[in-house]
């Protein structure tokens, strides 16, 4: 380790709680500040989340006693090639889109995860093959310091997009970039919906209104796609990812920073979003709407009344979609690119996990670069 730095590592629920206060005051500091940056998040994940929860180290830098660094780790195993790679990974989950160590994007910190790397290398209390770190912005400060010094053996795959919209820019609004046929159509809708009742939107961020709210949304998110008849992934199915949110609730509240946004027709939820604050961006985790009013885009109403909620005074300046569906596009988002980063150790397995994964990703780009092999269409069928 450099001279200038001190580690430390926490392991579990128990060391997570002895970094409160380091990881709150570094933090609170940080100007990119995202969500998943916040203790909370990683205590929720532990407490609701994580089935082993004694595999999680955080591996704490300082520099002259202040903190620097925080590098969250999960010890876990994946089979490549026939052979077991003892793997540390970011903490992942199906509820965790984006990912990312905490950290400032400074100069003095470009060279913290090859400082990571010394001391992973060096201790012998771990043993691993492959550091890997996944559903990672290029903005984040883990992308930051790849960039400004690549480690060795070092894979990178772009995972998908993170899509966002400002709403207040010099240009207009959010809902003044929209293009007039869907400005036209969202009217229609809204009219359409009113022939039935009244429709209202709310939305709440004080602790002593967002329980019952909260109950709302996990009903309406249940009743869609997700739910017993679909894909059984909505929240209410699941009692361990029902606490996850209700921690967050609970948590990012603290601070009026959970937002949860109803759409009401008459007295019943059609549609909601639950959403978490982080430097002047809401960031919509996740979204839920009835399928009985899929005729009228309960979903793409709410959105459009989130949008015209935003002022430069607000609490937000910029809606995150989080992930990058298709669907967003008709918001006119901004995309930022997902990285998949995976750094191998000079173990034998790291050199074998290396060389695979490599050859597999450059055998996948030849394949997209080679011409289809699909019949082409007849000038009628292009035509129709």
């Amino acid at each position: 380790m450099n001279d200038e730095l001190r580690i430390a590592v926490h392991q579990g629920r128990a060391g997570l709680a002895e970094l409160q206060a380091d990881w709150d005051r570094l933090a609170s500091g940080l100007p990119e500040k995202r969500f998943v940056h916040c203790f909370h998040w990683y205590r929720s994940y532990l407490d609701a989340l994580e089935t082993d929860p004694q595999s999680v180290h955080f591996v704490a830098l300082y520099r002259a006693d202040l903190p620097v660094a925080i590098f969250p780790l999960k010890r876990s195993a994946r089979t490549m090639a026939g052979i077991t790679m003892r793997i540390l990974e970011i903490p992942r989950h199906s509820h965790s889109d984006l990912r990312d160590f905490i950290y400032a994007r400074s100069p003095e910190n470009t060279g913290l995860i090859s400082q990571l790397l010394s001391h992973l290398r060096q201790q012998r209390d771990i043993r691993w093959d492959w550091l890997s770190m996944t559903n990672v912005p290029e903005d984040s400060a883990a992308a930051f310091s790849l960039a400004s010094s690549p480690p060795a053996r070092l894979v990178t795959v772009q995972h998908g997009t993170s899509k966002s919209v400002p709403c207040c820019t010099p240009q207009g609004t959010a809902l003044d970039r929209l293009s007039g046929n869907f400005r036209r159509n969202l009217r229609r809708l809204a009219r359409r919906c009113e022939e039935q009742g009244t429709l209202t939107y709310h939305s709440y961020r004080e602790p002593q209104d967002l329980q019952r709210a909260f109950e709302q949304f996990l009903d309406v998110e249940a009743s869609s796609w997700k739910g017993k008849t679909g894909t059984g992934s909505a929240i209410r199915l699941d009692p361990s990812t029902v606490r996850f949110y209700q921690e967050l609730m609970t948590s990012f509240s603290a601070t009026r920073d959970c937002f949860i946004n109803l759409l009401m027709l008459n007295d019943k939820c059609i549609a909601g979003q639950f959403c978490l604050l982080s430097n002047g961006v809401l960031n919509v985790l996740k979204i839920g709407y009835l399928e009985e009013y899929e005729n009228v885009a309960p979903g793409n109403l709410l959105f459009e009344r989130l949008f015209r909620d935003c002022s430069p005074d607000g609490p937000f300046h910029t809606v995150n979609f989080v992930t990058g569906a298709a669907w967003n596009d008709v918001w006119k988002p901004v995309s930022l690119r997902v990285m998949n980063y995976h750094l191998f150790n000079c173990t034998w397995r790291g050199i074998l996990g290396f060389t695979a994964l490599g050859a597999r990703n450059l055998l996948r780009a030849i394949g997209r670069k080679l011409p289809s092999k699909r019949p082409a269409k007849n000038a009628r069928s292009e035509e129709a």
